[in-house]
Parts: structure tokens; C-alpha cells; sequence
């Protein structure tokens, strides 16, 4: 009798883990899942006796905080901080366009505050939409290797790791903060200190300040596929600045800039510290950085286009020089140069790019230190025709 008790104590005891297990589960999902359905109150002011303002502004506040509600409920805090500056002028200004409907349950006059409290259904697609255009904590890092080169001032010092590779090898407060916050968002930081060593590099790349060249290559050497450089300049307790450029190793590409001051009141904040300061403005340069980034990043590899250019109105060889160093130099993505023939006072070159044609051209006219002003006279297929303007 007592061996039955025991066997059915212990299905029972088996069964009762199973639903606390399986319940667990469920309300475990269900927690991690973002409501679509917001109740919230809104208010309006009634001026000059308008009741019916009153009341339509009130809806149009309780429409701004439930979508409000749902960005919080879904990006987490991290993400609204980071994004807080793309929300305000990209999403939140439509706050009707991503509300599907709505229902008022109560509403109340209070001498000249008219409150309603308000079912709202949010439009999850559009939402969702608006943020992926936007690049906002939509989509993970596609394993991005990242290597940092950011230099750190303190006082009268400065260091930087590439002063000597294989000696300097001692991670500043800077670099510490920056491995986390990057890591924390989803790239996957260069441990420089396991690649370093025994690697041959000029003179010129242990420069505080680097060339764009020299920065592509210790990203090359590291296997990176984005370098970010940079300054952290921490003046005093109470104030650190930081400035960041981010660059695609494979196509020498500039993918963004940012830069922050950090200031914190040292009565009102007594306790935060430098780090945590420093710490407060790397996450705010991430979050501008990581959009263009992860979109450049995550792009199809492009195939590599030949294209027959023609350029009119040269006056001598030198100037032909010029564009051709400019064109291998100076042009993310160009792969080779070659001259084809000289006729009539039209050069033609052949072209290898990384990508299309209007990728093509718009590095060309768009960029900074063209050491020719032309002009496009045409564009079709894989012919382009320049002139070189007066």
C-alpha cells in the first residue's frame, strides 16, 4: 500500500514539473513578445472654452505616448538611447500613420484639462518597417570583425596600442570601453594583442595619427573588416570627448563619422564616474555608427565592372597623371587603370571597378581633392564620356 502511495506521489510530483516547466515555457515567450494593444491617457488643454481642441489634442497625446510605449517595450533601453535622436525625427513625428485604430473607454473635463483614456492598436508593420529603413536595431551585426585605433588623451599623455605592437600591448580605458559597448551591440572586437606580434610594418604606421592608407592596412594585417579611429581626449572629472571614423577595409570606404562631449555636474552627479562617462558617450557614438555600418556591411559582395572611359579636353600628360593616381589612389573600389589609346585629344582608359555604374560615378564627381573639375557628357552602359572643363 504504501509502495502504490509513493508510486502515484511520485507521478504526481513528475507531472506537476512537467506543467510548471511547460507553463514556464509559455508565459516566458509570451513576456518576450511586444503587445500591439496600448492603454493609455491622454490630455488636452481647453483654450477659449474649446472642448472639442481639447479633446483632439488629447487623443493625438495618448496616440505619441502608446507609440512611445511600444518603441520602449521593443528596442529595451540600450537601443532607445542609442536611437533616441532618429526616433524623435524619423518615428515619432508620425505617430498617426503607425496607429491602426483606436477606442476611447473614458473620458473626463477637469476645470480646463480634458483627459481620455485610450485603447490604442499600434500598427506593428509599419513600425517596424519605418525602423528597419531607418537602421534602428533592426538587424544584427553579420559577425563584423572590428579594429579599433583610437588614441586616448589623459593630461599631458597619450597613448595609443600601435606606437609599438609587439611591446605596447596595455588596453587603455578607452579600449576597454570600446570592446564592450561594440561587442554588447553585436560586432565581434579584433584582439590585436594575438595578431600583432611578428607582423612586419613601416615606420609611418606607428604614427599617432594615421593616414587613411595606413589604417586600411593594419585592418588588413588584423583581418578586420572595419577600422575605427579616433581620439578619446578625457580633460578633467568632468568632461570627455570622444571622435570616431569608421572604415570598410575592403573597399577603403569611409562609412561614417560621429563625435560627443561628455559633462556631468559634479554636485548633481557625484556618482558617475569618469569611466562611466566615457563610457555614456561611446554608447551614443555606437549607436550613430552602427546603422551605416551593418547596411554597407551587410550588402551583397559587388562583381567587378570593366568600364571604357573617355576623357575630353586634357592639355597635357601631366594632367592625365593626375586623374589616373587620383582614379587608383584616392577611389574606394577601382581596382585597376589602363590606358587604351590617344586619339584627337581623347584619352580612353579601361576601368576594373567594384560595382556599378552610378556606384562608379558618384565616387568620382562627388569626392573631395579631384585634381581636374570635369564634367559628365555621357553615361550608357559601360561607356562614359568626361570633359575636362575650364
Amino acid at each position: 500500500m504504501f509502495r502504490r502511495v509513493s508510486a502515484s506521489l511520485a507521478i504526481l510530483f513528475n507531472l506537476c514539473l512537467v506543467l510548471l516547466a511547460f507553463f514556464s515555457t509559455g508565459w516566458a515567450a509570451e513576456k518576450k513578445t511586444v503587445a500591439d494593444e496600448v492603454l493609455v491617457i491622454g490630455s488636452g488643454t481647453v483654450t477659449e472654452g474649446n472642448i472639442a481642441a481639447a479633446k483632439e489634442e488629447a487623443i493625438a497625446h495618448a496616440m505619441s505616448k502608446a507609440v512611445e510605449n511600444y518603441l520602449a517595450s521593443r528596442l529595451g533601453e540600450a537601443d532607445m538611447i542609442n536611437s533616441f535622436e532618429r526616433l524623435v525625427r524619423e518615428i515619432l513625428p508620425t505617430a498617426k500613420d503607425e496607429i491602426e485604430n483606436f477606442q476611447i473607454l473614458a473620458e473626463n473635463l477637469d476645470v480646463d484639462q480634458y483627459r481620455v483614456l485610450v485603447k490604442v492598436k499600434i500598427n506593428r508593420d509599419v513600425i517596424e518597417e519605418k525602423l528597419r529603413l531607418s537602421g534602428i536595431a533592426t538587424v544584427e551585426a553579420p559577425n563584423i570583425r572590428i579594429l579599433f585605433m583610437v588614441s586616448e588623451v589623459k593630461g599631458n599623455r597619450l597613448s595609443y596600442w600601435w606606437k609599438g605592437p609587439e611591446t605596447f600591448s596595455q588596453m587603455t580605458q578607452t579600449d576597454v570601453i570600446l570592446y564592450r559597448v561594440f561587442q554588447e551591440r553585436g560586432f565581434i572586437p579584433v584582439n590585436r594583442t594575438l595578431g600583432s606580434s611578428g607582423i612586419t610594418y613601416s615606420e609611418g604606421m606607428t604614427s599617432p595619427k594615421l593616414d587613411v592608407s595606413d589604417l586600411l592596412q593594419w585592418g588588413k594585417m588584423l583581418s578586420a573588416d572595419v577600422v575605427i579611429s579616433g581620439q578619446s581626449v578625457i580633460m578633467d572629472d568632468s568632461r570627455v570627448f570622444m571622435a570616431l571614423k569608421a572604415f570598410s577595409v575592403k573597399e577603403g570606404l569611409e562609412l561614417g563619422e560621429a563625435a560627443e562631449t561628455g559633462l556631468r555636474d559634479l554636485e548633481k552627479d557625484s556618482t558617475v564616474t569618469t569611466g562611466l562617462l566615457l563610457e555614456r558617450v561611446a554608447r551614443t557614438l555606437v549607436g550613430r555608427l552602427r546603422p551605416s555600418i551593418v547596411q554597407v556591411m551587410s550588402e551583397k559582395p559587388a562583381d567587378i565592372h570593366v568600364f571604357q572611359v573617355q576623357l575630353k579636353g586634357l592639355r597635357n600628360f601631366r594632367e592625365y597623371r593626375k586623374f589616373r593616381e587620383f582614379l587608383i589612389k584616392e577611389v574606394p573600389g577601382v581596382q585597376s587603370v589602363k590606358q587604351s589609346r590617344i586619339e584627337g585629344g581623347i584619352v580612353t582608359i579601361r576601368v576594373a571597378f567594384l560595382g556599378e555604374r552610378e556606384k562608379f560615378l558618384g565616387r568620382i564627381l562627388n569626392r573631395e581633392g579631384l585634381p581636374l573639375r570635369i564634367g559628365l557628357e555621357k553615361s550608357q552602359d559601360n561607356e562614359i564620356v568626361l570633359s575636362v572643363m575650364e
